[in-house]
Parts: C-alpha cells; structure tokens; sequence
C-alpha cells in the first residue's frame, strides 16, 4: 500500500468574532421588526367562527403567519406571568444574570479577591452557574418553561384555528 501525501489546503479566515454589541443590535432589529408587524388588536379579537377540519388547517397555517407577532407578545407576557407569580424564580433569574453581568463586567487581568482567594472572570461565572441551578431547579423552572411552550401553543394554534381567513386583510394570498 502506497501512502498517499495529506493534501495541503489554505487556511481559511477564521469568522469574525460576534460581539455583544453585534448581538444587541440583532435583537433590536428582530424586535423593530416584530413591533411594525403587530396586528390592531380589533383584528386579533374578530369574531371567531368554527371551521371544518380542511378550513381549520388553511386557517392555522394563515394566521400563524399572520399573527406572529402577536403570539410572540402573548408568549413574552405569559413569561413575566410566570416569573412574576413565582418569587423564587423571579431571585434565581436575577441573581444568574447579576452574576453574569457582574463578571462580565471584570476585566480579565484583575481578579476579584474574595476572603484572601483571588477569582477570576471564569471562577465568578462558575460560581454563578452553580448557586443558580440549584436555585432555579428548587423554582421549577422546567415545568415553567414545558407550561410556557404548552400555553403558549394551545392558545395561539386555538386562535389561529377559529379566527376566519376572510376576515384578514390578506385573504386574497389564500
């Protein structure tokens, strides 16, 4: 068997590192977006009728578009709901993101000395994770987040299910 020679390849550029003001400015515009495409809530409220099965999926499949927003809104309030009605997973939340933003708020070459032991970014953050996830797991957070995706289906797919197509200003695209 003869060896066959690795072939050498350019290295490629390496991607450009993705800031978290490059972040920031994706959320705002994903946001700006989301916020000129908000349905009058005149709209959202019509009067609902009860489709057949065939009318009920051109229907969903519509207004799922049609209403993104809307049901993006419906998803953030009922996560405040949820964080706000529970007093424990409101403190988890804030204390993972104080200590997140915290550490990353220290620079990398002076660590934060605490009771004689000098910390670094890293440490603080490790820190951080494992106060938090006790905590957050003690707050039910993941019966939150299941009850949160399952609310927030069932009310918008009964929505868009009953909310007729003729109704809508785009009921020509259908």
């Amino acid at each position: 068997m003869s060896a066959v020679p690795a072939q050498l390849t350019p290295q490629e550029p390496a991607a450009p590192a993705v800031t978290m003001s490059g972040r920031i400015d994706t959320v705002k515009g994903f946001l700006k977006k989301q916020r000129e495409s908000l349905r009058p809530w005149n709209e959202v409220f019509a009067k609902p009728s009860v489709p057949s099965a065939a009318d009920a999926r051109k229907r969903l499949a519509h207004n799922v578009q049609h209403f993104k927003a809307n049901y993006i809104l419906l998803s953030l309030v009922l996560a405040a709901y949820c964080v706000l009605s529970n007093p424990l997973l409101l403190f988890g939340l804030a204390f993972a993101v104080a200590g997140s933003v915290f550490a990353a708020s220290r620079s990398d070459t002076e660590p934060l000395n605490l009771f004689g032991q000098a910390l670094s970014k890293r440490d603080i953050l490790l820190a951080t994770a494992v106060l938090s996830v006790p905590m957050l797991y003690m707050a039910g957070v993941g019966s939150t987040v299941f009850w949160l995706i399952g609310a927030t289906l069932a009310i918008s797919a009964a929505h868009a299910a009953v909310i007729p197509v003729a109704d809508n200003p785009l009921s020509d695209i259908m």
